[in-house]
């Protein structure tokens, strides 16, 4: 309910926003003036002519031009108000017809004009009235501009605001009909929705059910895995204490080696000496030496420690112990 009136306010503001809008581009836009002529016979040989030119505006009509025969003198027309006129012959005055000139209309002011001339001339033809911004009117007209702007204004927006009520009466229908396919949308939805909602608590519990057999035989497995794995640390454990014996055993034997090929190296060496053999044969020597039996790990700066040998001895037993 509160929705509708909201809607009509906002309907009605609306209108009369775009009321008051065609009003003023009438006002403003519309012609300056108009021209209302009437004719009165006074006897068969003299007539008179009424004119009420009427300025709506705030700026002067100018240059206002009436086609009148050309009997009229100036001493024939007579102005309510002071304002210049002059008769002349233009391109417009063909044969027995000239122009009355008006230099302006005075801003906001109506200018009656009595034009006397002989029955049966032709008087009196406004020439200019697009040029001039001059509407020529007939019978009774109101020189308000206003209201006439309004009066065009409301037609318009009457016209208006039928297509829109047409339009709002059937966006509503429409707006309806959507609604209740929403509803029954919404009630298709809801009931899927609880059912997905079901199906999910079972398979929520279906799923418990086998995390947790699940969880009992990981368990299970995770105890025979440990037992696994001390026994494999057991094997390695062995295996590197045999592997520290290995090496401290070939590292104790390399060291003797080592002792016993320095003691030749001495010995072949002071023998050479004795015999007058310089430094550089020996190396010649011992390079020949080294490539017939090809053991070139002899020269590396790689010489094997006993507190390197009793230091890995030293580890075997600790772990051994432990």
């Amino acid at each position: 309910m509160q929705s509708m009136l909201s809607q009509t306010v906002v309907q009605v503001a609306a209108i009369l926003f775009s009321l008051s809008l065609t009003t003023a581009i009438n006002y403003f836009t519309s012609n300056k003036g108009t021209y209302q002529q009437n004719t009165v016979e006074l006897d068969g040989e003299n007539s008179v002519a009424s004119i009420q030119l009427a300025n709506h505006t705030g700026s002067e009509i100018e240059g206002i031009q009436i086609l009148v025969p050309d009997s009229v003198s100036l001493n024939d027309i007579k102005s309510s108000i002071p304002v210049k006129i002059s008769l002349s012959k233009d391109s417009y005055s063909l044969g027995d017809s000239q122009t009355l000139n008006l230099a302006l209309i005075p801003t906001y002011k109506t200018v009656s004009l009595i034009i006397s001339y002989e029955t049966g001339s032709d008087c009196c033809q406004l020439l200019n009235p697009g040029q001039a911004g001059v509407r020529v009117v007939e019978g009774d007209y109101s020189t308000n501009a206003l209201w006439e702007a309004f009066k065009y204004a409301l037609i318009s927006v009457a016209i208006y605001a039928l297509f829109f009520l047409l339009g709002a009466y059937d966006s509503s229908k429409r707006m309806k009909s959507r609604e209740q396919e929403l509803k029954e949308r919404m009630s298709e939805v809801k009931e899927d929705f609880s059912q997905a909602i079901q199906e999910k608590e079972k398979r929520h519990q279906e799923l418990s059910v086998e995390f947790q057999r699940l969880g009992d035989n990981s368990s299970k497995e995770t105890a025979e895995l440990k037992e696994a794995c001390k026994a494999l640390q057991a094997q390695v454990l062995e295996f590197k204490r045999m592997s520290a014996r290995a090496k401290a055993t070939n590292l104790r034997r390399l060291s003797d080696y080592q002792k016993e090929l320095t003691f030749w190296k001495d010995t072949i060496r002071k023998a050479l000496y004795s015999q007058g053999a310089d430094i550089n044969k020996l190396n010649t020597l011992y390079s020949i030496v080294t490539e017939q039996l090809q053991t070139y790990a002899t020269k590396e700066n790689n010489p094997f420690s006993l507190e390197e040998i009793h230091h890995i001895l030293d580890i075997t037993a600790e772990e051994k112990e432990s």
